[in-house]
């Protein structure tokens, strides 16, 4: 006999102003780790030229030009990367009651270390390397990213949803 699954609904509580918020909370987190990341680890290079190569990606050499717009069109990528990422972890990730009880019995940062490391290794290994036809260059500032998405993209996910 088959059996049939019933999709389940995403868990209480899950409506636009909790997404608006997870979003901007990793949004402005994540910008500002990866500013400083760029203005303090060498090679160093301003904030506006982050942004610059987010959107290189996606345009090409021109967006490295000196022009600021291309840093807005980045820095609009990368909160478009910011809301795809907490859409997957309030819509498909908090589904999950193993999840949801990591997060309510304390265990957030397990479920932060893996998801923000998931979702690092899945831009720069698979992402990233799709649309500039070349690998990263696996160096101090990799693994740096690697850690950072920890504290600064998936925390901030489980800090806003922690009581889901």
């Amino acid at each position: 006999m088959a059996t049939v699954a019933i999709p389940q609904s995403p868990p209480r509580g899950i409506t636009i102003s909790t997404l608006v918020k997870t979003w901007l909370f990793v949004a402005v987190s994540d910008m500002l780790f990866a500013s400083a990341l760029g203005m303090f680890v060498p090679p160093r290079v301003t904030a506006a030229r982050v942004f610059q190569g987010v959107a290189s990606v996606l345009f090409g050499k021109q967006a490295l030009a000196p022009d600021g717009h291309w840093a807005l069109v980045g820095l609009a990528m990368h909160f478009g990367v910011a809301l795809f990422w907490s859409s997957i972890f309030l819509f498909v990730l908090l589904r999950s009651a193993a999840v949801r009880t990591a997060l309510r019995d304390g265990r957030g940062i397990l479920i932060a270390a893996l998801y923000g490391s998931a979702i690092w290794l899945v831009m720069s290994l698979i992402v990233i390397p799709a649309m500039v036809h070349h690998w990263p260059t696996i160096g101090l500032k990799y693994w740096i990213c690697l850690l950072g998405h920890i504290p600064f993209v998936a925390m901030p996910m489980v800090l806003v949803n922690r009581g889901r």
